[in-house]
């Protein structure tokens, strides 16, 4: 937890310095050694992000859950490790609610709101229309006072199991989940609002290497930039738009590499559609992150950027089951209204889990293919005290 604060002080200390620049008047040179700052300051965030996943957690849960069925609580899992502090995303919305009461709901006030909380803005560009999503969202009515009044009450339940439990470890692993979920929540709007946060820096790189920015961003790697600036080499008009098309990062041991030719993918999509095939028609299952049962239709939500998220919104029924790839946060107010949540990726302390305990639904995560077994409008249950999804007829 020190490295993962010593790292994210690192990454604001930067964006404080950068925020104040006129890149205009920087030499490429100098925006070289800027993106190069921005690449430092980012990469150990993702890293420690990604040592963070489920995968790296597997023994730790296991023992958990083993002690808690020891001593009868096996079923109070998800309760007990559900975050009772506020973290990033209650205090976002708290922080627009005050904007809303201030009545200065201004452009400059939504976009300072915008650059402290970016992880809302993931592959998301249009600057105009993140801020008519924030300017919409204010209206929201949302009942943080009752939120934190049952945060109480439930902290109130946790200490109580924690008091009878004979094993005092079960309490450490407990709070050390909790708080797992909230720091993972503070490196999630480091790295996933990383692109929105410097966009004026990718703008003036766009602008300078005469490519449209919403292709530079859905096309170039690391050395791309790099390489732009240097007036090495920029990719032509047709290969930003093959990979924005399709591209894949192999990763073999410590070597990652980057694939876009065309006989690589046919051989990669004859293996991914034989697995489709033989998976189709097995029962879907994963990992629990928070008990219940619930019935309702499928909305397959893949929010790439907010001007889907905005369309989803749209159509999202409360009670609807929200089944997706993985959650962002700016599916928050879309799964305000899900019935369940059914992820295919993700673990306990996955955005999609944190959400689903705090607003108590039930929730699935390591589904592995629910986006594809099930079709929109599926009506499904989601059993979520078993980590079973199944279509019912």
């Amino acid at each position: 937890m020190n490295n993962w604060q010593r790292i994210n002080k690192r990454y604001w200390k930067f964006f404080a310095k950068f925020i104040k620049l006129d890149l205009t008047k920087k030499s490429n040179h100098e925006l070289v050694k800027i993106f190069n700052q921005y690449c430092t300051c980012l990469k150990p965030v993702y890293k420690y992000f990604g040592l963070s996943q489920q995968i790296s957690l597997d023994l730790l849960l296991e023992y958990l859950l083993e002690e808690l069925a020891k001593e009868g609580y096996k079923e109070s899992m998800g309760l007990l490790i559900t975050q009772v502090k506020p973290d990033i995303i209650f205090r976002e919305e708290y922080d627009l609610l005050e904007i809303k009461k201030s009545g200065k709901i201004s452009d400059e006030v939504l976009y300072q709101h915008a650059l402290k909380y970016s992880f809302l803005f993931y592959n998301s560009y249009d600057l105009k229309e993140n801020l008519n999503f924030l300017r919409n969202r204010a209206n929201d009515q949302i009942n943080l006072k009752k939120e934190l009044v049952e945060n109480k009450l439930l902290k109130q339940e946790q200490e109580k199991i924690f008091k009878r439990l004979k094993n005092k470890k079960i309490k450490e692993i407990c709070l050390f989940f909790q708080n797992l979920g909230i720091e993972r929540l503070e490196q999630k709007n480091c790295w996933a609002g990383g692109e929105f946060r410097f966009l004026n820096l990718f703008r003036e790189i766009a602008k300078r290497a005469y490519v449209p920015l919403d292709m530079m961003m859905g096309s170039f790697v690391e050395q791309d930039y790099f390489k732009a600036l240097q007036k090495d080499k920029v990719l032509t008009y047709q290969e930003m738009k093959k990979r924005m098309d399709k591209f894949i990062f192999w990763k073999k041991g410590n070597k990652l590499k980057f694939i876009e030719d065309d006989q690589t993918f046919k051989k990669l999509s004859a293996i991914t559609k034989g697995v489709d095939q033989q998976t189709i028609t097995k029962e879907v299952s994963g990992m629990v992150a928070n008990g219940g049962v619930a019935r309702g239709k499928v909305r397959i939500v893949q929010s790439v950027n907010i001007a889907q998220v905005i369309k989803d919104l749209e159509r999202f029924n409360q009670g609807d089951i929200l089944v997706t790839w993985m959650t962002q946060p700016n599916m928050v107010p879309i799964a305000r209204k899900a019935g369940a949540i059914v992820a295919d990726e993700g673990g306990i302390t996955s955005h999609a889990a944190i959400i689903a305990r705090e607003f108590g639904i039930p929730c699935i995560v390591g589904a592995k293919i629910a986006t594809k077994m099930f079709k929109e409008g599926d009506l499904v249950e989601v059993d979520a005290n078993q980590g079973i999804i199944k279509k019912l007829e």
